[in-house]
């Protein structure tokens, strides 16, 4: 079609373009063409029969420029003026000429709209009129045999009585409880009577009425209708067309339901909600939640927008804006957040989201939107940020620190090297001269000994005896504070170890008694040892314990009066084993005590000369004190003497009673190892059942009839530890034994003779055993279901094979060195 009415524009153009050339020639064959300036006239009637209605002005103004071509291409007239005059009028004569073709092709266009307006009114007219007809036919059909029509049929006469009705209708006949040639319900009756009133015209009136009968609906159609096949007085009578409407009816009924259920989520939803419009943000819809949320009543919110609740205003570009920024069709889902403002002037932040909503037919566009309140949200939001800033400048404090520290670990580093290089300088000095000051300084008091006990005859004067006595005295402090300073050196070197071993403190103690009886008796002043011998043996290194029983029974004798007194006594309580040496001398003050526990330290004590020494006294007996794990505590008062005490772990002692009864648990003969302990219902504890205890080895032998339990094995691995080169004549004694034994003892027939050596090897465990800690704390804490097994894991620590003189020497009190 387009190509067509393209080719016919062309042509007639080409025709207009013909008739212009002809029109303008024969204006200029003219003299100043006076006669041929009316064809042009002619040229814009062409226009007519132009398709487009403003195609006339084009051809007015080809025409009024051929016009004025025209005077000055043709043959010269006299008058001029009336040239000019002629051609002033065509040019008018020609506008208004296409003033009027434009108009009457208005008037045209006008015309055909209204008629193709109403001829589309009559085709939709005449559709309606076919589609009645075709329901009156169908109608008509149905009416042929109403009987088995499915929709109710109902026919009235005039005064409302019925007359007929199928079996459709017998659902509305039971309702409203009427029959054949009984009147019609009231309603039905007054529905009757206005149908009625046109009787006698020619429309066809039609009313619509639902009803509901029980379980069912129906919709009804009242209509008039002649009763030409009744024979009654009056021609017309009502016919009541029904249609079963319930399935109608229950979706209106689902649809109404659904509709309050979404009307009561709405309103009663725990988030607010509102619609606004698309057009200018009108709040046109919101719920209760929304009313709590803002603050404002209802009617207050009847003309406001959402932008009045913003807590910022915003002109009109940036509202436009800013719903350009919600969901529409190409984007159904948002959230935006923004700050909002509430009645009482709060300003709150909240998050904007939901979609557009579907709208009817001539509805404005809406949007439903889903307001939440993020303030606690967006203040967390922030403080979390703000914690990130912190953190990340916390760091970087952290890493200044951390190179501040690093720089000054490796200056403490460098202070540390220095300071041990002292030390061991220190050490090297302090070793150096402790042996240069031994050689003479024990020359010194072996000739002072000499003269004291005047070997090679008398010296004369007695002042030299007592003189010499003075020399080997003075010896004797000096060589024991050179042995103090060592000792202390060791210590603060961290080179001083302990080596444990059981000894019986009251005779340890008894043995420092005898050192310093000398001392004590120039004073007057009578020692007096209260440890009992029925304590646990100590399980310590005997050489410290020594060392802080001298120093302390000698701080004691010097601080005191003469005719006092210096007592030392023990407890064993668990799980602490206690030694007090107390004396009755000055005392010292509470704020000295401190005082008095630091190296190289001397106090003043009231109302007693000063004692000679260098301060180290105290402060080594609390340095070995601690070694053991134990502490050491003064209780003094002036003036009423003072009392230490050092308290050492419990596992430094060993529960030993003489009383106690020796057993030797003989295992199977097939592993042939003896296990002595101190007491046999412990043995017969640790064996379980099946095996036998014994009292002693002599019975051990009837048992087994031998004796060789592979003790070389056992034995030689005490040479690996680390006590091995203090007791290495102790080994080698101990290998000649075991040797000899090995040899033999298949000739040996007396068991006394075979228990002489188990005599040595039972004081020898009893050495052995206590010095190696941790095996000894493992084995006597845990009883092993499998001795055997237990054994064979430690024997090499247990390193025995009877006990027979190990219960001699108990009972004696003798422990072994």
């Amino acid at each position: 079609m387009s190509f067509i009415a393209r080719a016919y524009g062309l042509h007639f153009l080409a025709i207009i373009a013909l008739i212009a050339a002809g029109v303008f020639v024969l204006d200029v064959s003219f003299p100043l063409g006076i006669a041929a300036c009316v064809p042009y006239i002619a040229l814009v009637l062409t226009g007519l029969w132009h398709p487009r209605r403003n195609f006339v002005f084009v051809l007015a103004a080809t025409g009024s420029v051929l016009t004025v071509l025209g005077y000055f291409f043709s043959a010269p007239y006299e008058i001029d003026w009336m040239v000019l005059t002629d051609r002033g009028q065509t040019i008018l004569v020609i506008w208004i000429t296409a003033a009027l073709c434009y108009r009457r092709k208005g008037w045209e266009a006008e015309l055909e709209a209204r008629i193709q307006r109403r001829t589309m009114e009559l085709s939709k007219e005449i559709d309606k009129r076919k589609s009645m007809e075709i329901i009156i036919h169908r109608n008509e059909v149905m009416a042929s045999f109403p009987e088995e029509n499915p929709s109710p049929l109902l026919m009235f006469t005039q005064d409302g009585r019925l007359s007929y009705a199928n079996k459709a209708s017998a659902p509305l006949l039971d309702y409203f409880k009427f029959g054949i040639d009984q009147p019609a319900p009231e309603e039905w009756r007054l529905i009757f009577a206005e149908l009625l009133k046109s009787a006698r015209t020619s429309e066809t009136p039609e009313v619509y009425m639902e009803c509901v009968c029980g379980e069912s609906a129906f919709s009804l159609l009242f209509m008039k209708m002649r009763l030409s096949f009744i024979h009654m007085r009056s021609p017309y009578g009502i016919k009541v067309y029904g249609r079963s409407i319930t399935k109608r009816k229950h979706a209106e009924a689902a649809m109404l339901a659904a509709k309050e259920q979404y009307q009561d989520l709405y309103e009663n939803a725990p988030s607010a909600y509102c619609s606004i419009s698309y057009e200018n943000g009108l709040i046109v819809r919101h719920n209760a939640a929304f009313i709590h949320l803002f603050g404002y009543e209802h009617d207050e919110l009847a003309n406001m927008t959402l932008f009045d609740l913003y807590a910022h205003p915003l002109d009109d570009n940036l509202k436009d804006e800013e719903l350009s920024t919600l969901p529409n069709e190409e984007r159904e889902t948002g959230w935006i957040e923004r700050q909002m403002r509430r009645k009482n002037g709060e300003i709150i932040w909240v998050s904007l989201s939901g979609k557009p909503a579907k709208i009817a037919d001539g509805e404005t566009a809406k949007f439903r939107l889903i307001i939440t309140n993020i303030t606690e949200l967006v203040q967390t939001r922030h403080d979390l940020i703000e914690q990130k800033l912190h953190l990340s400048n916390y760091a970087e404090e952290l890493k200044a620190n951390t190179q501040s520290l690093e720089a000054s670990f490796e200056e403490l580093k460098i202070q540390r090297d220095k300071a041990e290089a002292a030390g061991l300088a220190k050490s090297q000095f302090l070793n150096t001269m402790s042996h240069e000051l031994r050689t003479p300084l024990n020359a010194v008091m072996g000739f002072s000994a000499i003269m004291i006990k005047q070997t090679f005859g008398p010296l004369g004067s007695p002042l030299y005896a007592e003189y010499a006595k003075d020399i080997y005295q003075s010896g004797s402090d000096l060589l024991s504070m050179i042995e103090n300073i060592l000792e202390m050196s060791k210590i603060d070197a961290t080179e001083c170890r302990i080596h444990r071993e059981a000894f019986i403190l009251a005779d340890l103690t008894s043995e420092v008694f005898a050192s310093v009886k000398g001392r004590a008796d120039e004073n007057k002043i009578s020692l007096i040892n209260e440890i009992s011998p029925e304590l646990p043996l100590l399980f310590a290194d005997k050489k410290a314990i020594r060392q802080i029983l001298i120093n302390l029974i000698v701080n004691a004798i010097k601080f005191s009066h003469e005719g006092g007194a210096v007592v030392v006594a023990a407890k064993a309580l668990t799980p602490h084993f206690n030694i007090t040496v107390t004396d009755t001398g000055v005392g010292i003050s509470g704020e000295n005590i401190s005082t008095a526990m630091e190296p190289f330290s001397q106090i003043e004590r009231s109302n007693h000369k000063k004692q000679e020494g260098m301060g180290l006294g105290l402060p080594l007996c609390k340095a070995l004190t601690e070694l053991h794990g134990g502490e050491l505590r003064i209780d003094s008062e002036l003036g009423k003497g003072t009392k230490v005490t050092v308290t050492l772990p419990v596992s430094t002692q060993i529960t030993w009673s003489p009383s106690m009864s020796v057993g030797i648990a003989v295992l199977d003969s097939d592993h042939k190892i003896l296990l002595a302990v101190i007491d046999r219902l412990v043995a017969s504890s640790w064996v379980g059942d099946g095996h036998k205890v014994v009292k002693d080895a002599i019975e051990a032998l009837s048992v087994f009839g031998e004796i060789h339990l592979g003790i070389e094995e056992v034995l030689m691995d005490a040479l690996e530890y680390p006590d091995a080169e203090e007791h290495k004549a102790e080994h080698e004694k101990f290998r000649s034994w075991v040797s000899d034994l090995k040899k033999n003892y298949g000739e040996r027939k007396n068991p006394h003779e075979i228990a002489e050596i188990g005599d040595y090897l039972g004081k020898w465990f009893i050495h052995h055993i206590l010095t190696v800690d941790k095996a000894y704390s493992e084995f006597f804490d845990h009883k092993a279901e499998d001795v055997s097994t237990r054994l064979a894991d430690y024997i090499g620590v247990m390193r025995t094979l009877n006990y027979t003189g190990a219960k001699k020497a108990l009972e004696d009190r003798q422990c072994p060195m």
